[in-house]
């Protein structure tokens, strides 16, 4: 019964490497798929790169911390991606010249 846990293990990690990959790598793909505006395509090709996290972050926190760690993972990962979508935004708001706030 081990063994069929670690090979479903193996199987799924493989899986989601191959997935996150490619996910990262078509990311400009999926957004012209459903929008035509190239600023925004830019700008939600970087926000659906910074969700490419979770899935890694899902076997770390599941290999640290068991199931506890299944369950805080979405937590991580929404938390990472404010961070990274708030430094992408600041970058934004710098380049069009726009004034200061949140």
């Amino acid at each position: 019964m081990d063994s069929i846990f670690r090979f479903g293990r193996a199987v799924g990690l493989v899986i989601g490497i191959i997935s996150v990959t490619m996910y990262y790598v078509f990311a400009p793909v999926i957004m012209k798929t459903f929008i035509g505006d190239e600023d925004t395509v830019r700008y939600g090709t970087q926000f659906l790169r910074a969700r490419c996290f979770a899935t890694p972050l899902l076997f770390l926190l599941n290999s640290l911390f068991g199931m506890t760690g299944i369950v805080w993972t979405q937590a991580t990962a929404d938390l990472f991606t404010v961070v990274v979508s708030y430094i992408i935004y600041a970058r934004i708001r710098k380049h069009e010249g726009w004034s200061a706030g949140i």
